[in-house]
């Protein structure tokens, strides 16, 4: 009995044809959730870059916001005839503070920490404090020297009202100013030399702040210690001010982190499953090219056997004393052994394809044959 081996771990030709391919699937599956996973990646942070700039100008309009109202407060403060009698002709505190012209209504309902009037000379004639009359200078209670500032910001403007945000220690103050004028009253006389200041200073507190970026929608507005890089918890907005600059901070709405909460999880099982099921149908495409292998190779091997027996068949077919035939279906000749010229005297062409009962009942001329083959040669 002939034993043929055969090695699944080595390749065949089926499997070779179907390995490749499916590999090549596999790379191209896997570089295709890479691209995804990156343009993922990219359009949430690219969302996330948009809400904080978003925030950031509706941030930058809220302190436009709030300058456009001091400066109308103090446009109309100190563009009045009465002002200009009460507080830089003369200082009138009955008109002043007890008839509340220039009191404690700024602070209570504008929420003014500071009401200052600046007399020509840069001493402080005026001031309410936290919406209490106090004598404090404006220097001092602001901590730095930013009257020469405003000065040079109101000669630019003509007087006319003021305001920009200002740096106070780590945290911000809305400053506005404007010179005390008659504004529309022809009946008050002006008198010569440089006119007096109205000062208005918001202190943005934290609560302020907070309140202020409420209004617009961003949460959570607050001071923050630094700038600090590289950290996505806040976006953080740098508030240029007079005197410096302070950083603020607020929770991000965070778009794209969302983006990621839905779509990743279900991209990664998507891709998971994409995955199991390629390598379900690779294994299950290299087992049936494995089988094919596996045929193609007993085949080749039983057609082996089949030559080598037919190869032995006709081997002891040639060595015998008669001659052999085969024949099909319809008894003919399909093949004849080399013995059959000697034996019968025909030539074995002759008769390949031809009926057997023919070759069996031609015998008119055989006994002749045989006698003639019998005769030794001369």
């Amino acid at each position: 009995m002939t034993t043929y081996a055969f090695h699944p771990s080595s390749d065949g030709r089926a499997r070779g044809l179907v390995r490749k391919p499916m590999l090549i699937m596999l790379v191209l599956l896997g570089l295709s959730f890479c691209a995804a996973l990156t343009a993922l990646f990219c359009v949430a942070d690219d969302l996330n870059d948009k809400a904080a700039l978003r925030s950031g100008l509706l941030l930058g309009k809220a302190f436009a916001s709030s300058e456009e109202s001091m400066r109308f407060h103090l446009s109309d403060n100190a563009e009045w005839g009465e002002a200009y009698n009460n507080l830089h002709r003369t200082l009138n505190l009955d008109w002043a503070w007890r008839n509340q012209n220039l009191g404690e209504s700024l602070f209570k309902t504008f929420g003014y920490e500071g009401v200052f009037v600046i007399a020509p000379s840069g001493e402080t004639r005026y001031s309410v404090l936290d919406g209490a009359l106090r004598r404090e200078s404006f220097q001092a209670w602001m901590g730095q020297d930013a009257l020469n500032a405003l000065k040079q910001r109101l000669q630019q403007s003509d007087g006319k009202a003021i305001a920009r945000l200002v740096r106070v220690g780590d945290q911000l103050a809305l400053l506005g100013a404007a010179w005390i004028t008659p504004g529309g009253d022809h009946s008050v006389k002006m008198v010569a030399g440089p006119p007096s200041i109205m000062i208005f200073v918001d202190r943005l507190t934290p609560a302020k702040l907070e309140s202020a970026g409420a209004e617009y929608g961003i949460k959570k507005l607050s001071y923050a210690d630094a700038p600090p890089e590289g950290t996505g918890e806040h976006d953080r907005y740098l508030a240029s001010a007079l005197g410096g600059v302070v950083t603020l901070k607020w929770q991000s709405d965070d778009p794209g982190g969302a983006l990621l909460t839905w779509l990743l999880p279900l991209l990664a099982l998507l891709m998971c499953a994409t995955f199991f099921t390629a390598t379900m149908l690779m294994r299950s495409a290299l087992r049936k090219a494995r089988h094919s292998d596996v045929s193609t190779f007993l085949l080749e091997q039983s057609q082996q056997a089949l030559a080598a027996s037919e190869q032995r068949f006709r081997d002891v077919a040639e060595s015998t004393t008669d001659w052999i035939w085969e024949a099909d279906a319809q008894l003919r000749f399909t093949w004849i052994s080399g013995r059959f010229p000697a034996v019968t005297g025909y030539h074995s062409q002759d008769w390949l394809r031809q009926p057997l009962h023919d070759f069996l009942l031609d015998d008119a001329d055989l006994p002749q044959r045989l006698t003639q083959r019998e005769q030794p040669a001369e």
